[in-house]
């Protein structure tokens, strides 16, 4: 439809008209992670950036499953298949302070979660723990011989393992 675009900066000639009556306010689902896009990866975040997601990934959908991906150098260039080798639909979500404890009915291999209950729909539990520590890396141009930007890192305890996410970059040039 007219004016629906992806980002706003896309219109670089001003003629799409730009209006919040076309679009629904909806609210953020409980299990949506602060700080994170949803990908999770394994592991501390590595001091060279080429190396950096290069771990098993959890992530945390914005439709309510957690899917964990194993790592595979041999797969391609980013080391995952398309299917994930342990998903789980999110039914309940309980968040206190700087954790959050994600419900779902079955284990899902690759992940520390907990069974907690025998029979039900809420059968496993997976503890989310914001650690409130931002990691920053700093990547090198070898081309240009200097720094081009910085990335920001945030770091997860999930399930007793710890995971990083990307929270943003900052461009040095």
């Amino acid at each position: 439809m007219p004016g629906y675009y992806l980002e706003q900066w896309q219109d670089l000639t001003g003629d799409i008209s730009y209006s919040h009556a076309r679009f629904k306010r909806v609210q953020k689902p409980k299990f949506v992670l602060p700080n994170s896009d949803g990908n999770l990866y394994q592991g501390r975040v590595p001091k060279e950036y080429p190396d950096t997601f290069q771990s098993n990934k959890l992530m945390v959908t914005s439709d309510g499953y957690v899917e964990w991906y194993p790592y595979d150098s041999s797969v391609g260039p980013e080391g995952f298949i398309n299917k994930p080798a342990g998903v789980a639909k999110i039914i309940r979500t309980t968040v206190r302070d700087n954790y959050c404890y994600l419900y779902y009915d079955h284990h899902v291999n690759g992940l520390g979660d907990k069974r907690i209950k025998k029979a039900n729909k809420t059968q496993y539990r997976l503890k989310v723990t914001d650690e409130n520590h931002i990691v920053t890396q700093t990547i090198w141009d070898g081309g240009k011989q200097a720094f081009v930007a910085k990335l920001y890192y945030a770091q997860y305890s999930v399930g007793g393992t710890t995971y990083y996410t990307e929270v943003g970059e900052k461009s040095l040039d």
